[in-house]
């Protein structure tokens, strides 16, 4: 024991060091703050509100005195606007805002966890479709003592590292620290800043989460289906289920927001990296390649753009990894235990994607072909594993055979021509398409695939990509050859020909449907990418080991494995630092920042209201929004919606209880302001207006 004092020792050290970084930050979460619009100004920076400026407060159980620089600008027919300032909704005070700037002081009591700003929002003369309240010249916040809930955060956040280390050390102790690392490096590029990059919501992504909080809550889907298991009904397409069911804890927690979604693909997502060092490590490459795998996996930005979205491709890489390895021992072993380790592996993947569907029952198909060719009719015994993969598949194949709604939409993407041979040259196109490396090294990608002017993987990569495919080759000719080491040994061709197979087998379900979206559809080829980039960089230890010496190649092994790291690590922070900074703001817009936080508005005016008018024409799928809002009881909802289903089209829902959905465009825009929301990088939002037609009283919710 005496060997281990310094360990709580330290725990104290990083418990004090905690305290005080987290007493130095701001009561503002200013990553949080809404309602206000982009910085404007040079000489005296300033923002301008909404009529609703939400100043999140982190809780402390002393005063926080804020402070306030205001002005309000005139113009032709605006008065001077008198704001109210308030805390947790209760009234503090009441301010004339002047034109000029002015500095206002008010004391929130203790506990405070909101604070907000309401003022009079108008449209100026120079429309620019914003609703402009006060300019905010300055607000800052000062918590007056110590917080108690700062002390127990630090607490938490020094138990919880207490952990990781003590994970850590068991770990090294079972040899499992180095997958354990590339897993651990692996989450953290994928949580990091989540809640802000890529800022919004798709509606793939809401569609999930809802599902997800309908069957928590009624065992339905949000159209009512009881427990869809082969495929779920989304916006008008059936999509892969497992998404779903895979998000069903985090939902339980956080409720349908997209932090849980993101969390679990981003979890997911994660495992490829040392799902992808395992199966080097199967293959027996050399520790330094299976690292570079998984390190290549885990800095993938074509990995990290999917796992940090909460959509079904997400699942991809790491099923498919997951797969291949245990494809891998089987091909190796050919015992049950192995066969049923693919059984379950091959059962669930189907779930995870469409292409997976495709991709997956040919990769076990293949794999049982190399298995009986190497290990003859011991493959017999594995006929359990055969009956476990049926009943997974199931409700897959009943699905895709009885269900004729679920394919219909598959059938608008499948690749059509008026012949054979032109079906076959189509066919062909798309699938040599893949082999050309401007798919993943050339820079341009739009905003929904990728970041505009990056490329999907690290340039570096290439070079070790190209090596590891001319070793594949040259490796399927050989049986069995010693590796300098005395007891690793390179793996026989079976093993290289079940690898090709994945790699030939990857983009094949992309070739089959109409050209696009290759970053989701190709999705099982990001994986293969970075084993490829391991397989190579065994080839330059190979070279390293014929060439040198013992001495000059352990020192050389190093240099260039170092190097290779911090090369690598220097396009993925930039890569990765433009993804956090520069595109939220570009893609917020796309992703309709800020429409469930006005949906959470809406629901304050409902009672108010006859019918709630939703736009169509500006607003994609607003009515997945709404129930992601939590504006309905799941079972209210499911009840009032009203679909109507165009085979091989999107959903059309026109109504779910006094929420109506259509084109607003024949309506007014100049009536009256109830609500406006900028996102949360101060661009354009939406706007809840209030109107009065045919004796109704309607809400209208709209862009601005």
């Amino acid at each position: 024991m005496k060997r281990y004092w310094h360990f709580p020792l330290a725990l104290l050290g990083l418990w004090a060091a905690l305290v005080l970084l987290l007493s130095a930050r701001s009561p503002v979460e200013w990553l949080n703050v809404r309602g206000w619009y982009a910085q404007q100004g040079a000489s005296a920076p300033y923002r301008w509100t909404s009529n609703r400026l939400v100043v999140p407060i982190r809780r402390h159980d002393t005063p926080i005195e804020i402070e306030l620089t205001l002005a309000s600008p005139r113009w032709p027919g605006r008065p001077a606007p008198r704001v109210v300032l308030l805390a947790d909704r209760v009234p503090l005070a009441a301010l004339d805002v002047p034109e000029q700037p002015q500095a206002f002081q008010v004391v929130l009591p203790p506990g405070t966890a909101v604070f907000e700003l309401l003022s009079p929002a108008d449209r100026p003369p120079m429309d620019d479709g914003r609703y402009l309240g006060v300019q905010v010249f300055e607000l800052q916040a000062r918590a007056h003592g110590w917080a108690r809930h700062e002390l127990i955060e630090a607490l938490v956040a020094t138990a919880l590292l207490g952990l990781l280390a003590l994970a850590a050390a068991w770990c090294q102790l079972r040899g499992y620290l180095q997958p354990a690392a590339l897993l651990a490096l692996a989450l953290l590029l994928r949580v990091v800043w989540l809640r802000q990059a890529p800022a919004g919501f798709s509606q793939g992504e809401a569609v999930s989460l809802v599902d997800a909080w309908n069957l928590l809550t009624t065992g339905r889907d949000h159209l009512g289906h009881w427990l869809p298991l082969g495929t779920h009904e989304a916006l008008g397409d059936w999509i892969a289920p497992l998404l779903t069911y895979l998000e069903l804890p985090a939902v339980a927690l956080l409720g349908p927001v997209p932090l849980a979604g993101r969390l679990t693909t981003a979890f997911v997502g994660a495992l490829a990296a040392p799902l992808c060092y395992a199966v080097a490590r199967r293959l027996a490459l050399p520790r330094a390649a299976a690292l570079l795998a998984g390190l290549a996996a885990a800095i993938s930005p074509w990995q990290l753009l999917l796992s940090r979205l909460a959509l079904p491709p997400a699942l991809v890489p790491t099923g498919w990894a997951l797969c291949l390895l245990c494809a891998l021992w089987f091909v190796q072993r050919g015992s049950p235990r192995a066969a049923l380790g693919l059984a379950c592996a091959a059962g669930l993947a189907v779930y995870s994607y469409p292409a997976m569907q495709v991709a997956v029952p040919l990769l076990v198909a293949w794999a049982l072909a190399l298995a009986i060719v190497r290990h003859l009719w011991a493959v017999a015994r594995c006929w359990p594993a055969l009956a476990v993969l049926g009943l997974l598949w199931l409700p897959f194949g009943y699905d895709t055979w009885f269900n004729a709604a679920s394919s219909a939409w598959r059938g608008q993407l499948q690749l059509r021509a008026a012949t054979p041979n032109e079906w076959m040259a189509a066919w062909w196109a798309g699938y040599s398409a893949y082999a050309r490396p401007a798919r993943y090294f050339a820079a341009g990608a739009d905003l929904t695939r990728g970041l505009p002017g990056r490329s999907l993987e690290l340039s570096l990569l290439a070079p070790l990509i190209v090596l590891g495919i001319g070793l594949l080759f040259w490796r399927l000719g050989m049986r069995r050859v010693r590796e300098p080491s005395r007891h690793a040994r390179w793996s026989p061709a079976p093993d290289w020909w079940l690898v090709l197979g994945a790699l030939l087998l990857a983009p094949l379900p992309a070739s089959l449907a109409v050209p696009g979206s290759y970053i989701f559809r190709a999705a099982p080829l990001a994986p293969m990418l970075a084993l490829l980039a391991g397989i190579g960089l065994a080839v330059v230890w190979q070279v390293l080991n014929l060439w040198l010496g013992a001495r000059q190649r352990r020192l050389t092994q190093l240099a260039v494995g170092t190097a290779l790291v911090l090369l690598l690590g220097w396009q993925a922070f930039g890569w990765l630092s433009e993804y956090l900074v520069d595109y939220p703001p570009q893609v917020a817009g796309v992703y309709q920042d800020g429409l469930i936080e006005t949906f959470e508005r809406v629901a304050a005016y409902a009672a108010q209201a006859d019918e709630i008018w939703v736009d169509t024409a500006q607003i994609a799928d607003p009515y997945i929004y709404l129930l992601a809002a939590r504006s309905l009881p799941p079972a209210t909802a499911q009840t009032q919606i009203s679909v109507e289903r165009r085979p091989g089209q999107p959903n059309v829902v026109a109504r779910i209880g006094k929420y109506r959905f259509l084109a607003l465009t024949a309506i007014p825009r100049d009536l009256p302001l109830l609500e406006a929301l900028p996102n949360q990088y101060g661009q354009p939002g939406f706007v809840v207006q209030r109107w009065e037609r045919d004796g109704k009283r309607l809400l209208i919710v709209r862009r601005m």
